[in-house]
């Protein structure tokens, strides 16, 4: 699919943007995983009208990234969330021209057909457009991304900067709530009595899913473009978190066997020293400062109590 493709605009009724905050729309492409059902009830409850995309739920819009089918998206939308992505680094790595279709050609695509009727484009992206080598990388940084997720997330941003109207871009480190599955794995093996193994030259700069989500819908309530960065205050490695969990279960450390990633069969994809960015939220918006990772974990691990 090309941007050609997708210029249907008169076919789709696509016209200019109303700023009626009683009919304010957004799309949200991508359903599922960690951002889009919170980001959902956030705006709703700011009184957005909300559509969501899925590749197969029912009561959503059908539509694939890999096969997308412009005809079935809404016309007159307010603002645009591009938050689906292929993120396995792995298979980016594997499969980067079926991959770059994804994170790269169809979200640009759709990003112009809706910024051509002056729709609000947004974006997240991450802290693996930089290689890591440094903390706390400023915004206007130049990236050398190590691993191609991160290649195909800096085109991306570049295509929305490129846009005919302003658009938002805001890159996260990791999300906190995304641990979920490795939390639970880690405390089902130490109830059992079983060693856990996390690595120690694998690091973090976690932060809470609720604040990523505050300031996309800040941006997107005051129509503020940019290249914005959110993250956490410092990296941790993994086998701290493990021992985090372990005082959290009241368990001794003794199951806590950490290692380095670099002697598995297959290593990660990418093993950056550092991920940290400089904050850098919209002019605003409050707090403008790092989170405080040490408050972040302990929310998490409130939150979910992984038993």
């Amino acid at each position: 699919m090309d941007l050609q493709d997708l210029r249907l605009s008169r076919r789709l009724g696509f016209s200019s943007i109303t700023n009626d905050a009683m009919s304010r729309r957004a799309l949200i492409i991508g359903s599922s995983g960690l951002v889009a059902p919170i980001l959902s009830r956030k705006l709703q409850g700011a009184g957005w009208r909300v559509y969501l995309t899925s590749r197969s739920d029912t009561g959503k819009i059908r539509f694939d990234l890999a096969r997308p089918d412009p005809g079935v998206l809404p016309a007159d939308i307010d603002a645009v969330f591009l938050i689906a992505a292929e993120t396995s680094l792995r298979r980016c790595e594997n499969e980067p021209e079926a991959t770059y279709g994804i994170n790269v050609l169809a979200p640009a695509a759709i990003a112009q057909l809706y910024a051509s009727a002056g729709a609000h484009v947004l974006t997240l992206s991450t802290n693996l457009v930089f290689d890591g080598s440094a903390p706390f990388m400023p915004p206007v940084s130049a990236r050398h991304p190590a691993c191609m997720y991160g290649k195909q997330k800096a085109d991306l941003e570049d295509a929305l900067m490129r846009l005919p109207v302003p658009a938002t871009v805001l890159r996260i480190t990791k999300i906190v709530e995304s641990l979920e599955r490795l939390a639970t794995e880690w405390s089902r093996d130490l109830l059992a009595a079983k060693p856990i193994k996390p690595f120690i030259d694998l690091v973090c700069a976690p932060v809470s899913l609720s604040r990523v989500v505050e300031i996309l819908a800040y941006s997107t309530e005051h129509r503020l473009p940019g290249l914005y960065q959110h993250s956490g205050d410092r990296d941790i490695d993994y086998a701290e978190i493990a021992r985090m969990l372990c005082r959290r279960m009241k368990l001794g450390e003794n199951l806590i066997e950490p290692c380095r990633s670099a002697g598995l069969p297959v290593p990660p994809v990418a093993v950056p020293a550092h991920t940290t960015l400089d904050e850098a939220v919209p002019s605003g918006f409050a707090p403008q400062q790092l989170e405080d990772i040490s408050v972040v974990l302990a929310g998490f691990f409130h939150k979910y109590r992984p038993s």
